[in-house]
């Protein structure tokens, strides 16, 4: 992810004409944290908001976020603690900007907080959260299309990424110090691969959805 001082500015004078409610730009400034995709802190005289910018390619298309966007919605109405996309003057909530797609979301005062900063309470209270979203989202969602449904991963296929990924190293010249510990974790895993292989899950009988990228940075705490 590049440096804030090295993005290019956000279309803000073209998302907030479309949200004529959200009033005029005071700032905008990048949210260092985040690993796919861009957010800003953009202060308007309106209030304070969130501007996401869609950049991983595989969820940065309008119809995929729009569907991530509506099931949001529908969570938040169950009273998931989420924060659903603002809606513009037409209603939608995606912006494509010069091929870019925007969100605009109100701003959630909150912290970050990694694993090593909860206790046994705090852990259960995740987990409880994390098990409400699914089964809500299984109210709420149509059943996922069969080319989205995904088995675990082959054991053969892994036995084949470790061999080609410790060929890789070996052949690394400089050969130094960090290719001799990738060789190292390399072999472990393959080791405790080749122990464990038999416990992979069976392929599954029914499929549905999960939130998918579950960590502290998509977690605020307040």
């Amino acid at each position: 992810m590049p440096r804030s001082s090295e993005r290019p500015a956000p279309p803000v004078g073209a998302l907030l004409r479309r949200h004529p409610h959200a009033g005029e730009p005071l700032s905008c400034v990048p949210v260092t944290e985040g690993l796919l995709n861009r957010g800003y802190r953009l202060a308007t005289t309106r209030g304070r908001y969130f501007l996401k910018q869609h950049l991983d390619a595989p969820t940065a298309d309008r119809a995929t976020i729009t569907r991530q966007h509506r099931a949001t919605q529908r969570l938040h109405a169950l009273g998931l603690p989420v924060a659903p996309p603002l809606p513009d003057s037409r209603g939608r909530t995606v912006a494509v900007i010069d091929g870019r797609c925007y969100a605009l979301h109100p701003w959630i005062e909150g912290r970050h907080r990694d694993g090593a900063q909860l206790g046994t309470g705090g852990s259960r209270r995740l987990g409880a959260l994390l098990g409400r979203v699914h089964t809500t989202l299984d109210r709420v969602m149509e059943p996922p299309p069969a080319h989205e449904r995904h088995d675990s991963a082959r054991p053969e296929d892994t036995f084949a990424d470790i061999a080609e990924l410790i060929r890789l190293a070996r052949a690394h010249r400089p050969y130094d110090g960090f290719d001799v510990l990738a060789e190292h974790r390399l072999r472990e895993r393959r080791r405790l691969l080749a122990q464990h292989a038999h416990r992979r899950p069976p392929a599954p009988a029914t499929a549905g959805w999960v939130h998918g990228d579950f960590h502290p940075l998509n977690l605020l705490y307040r």
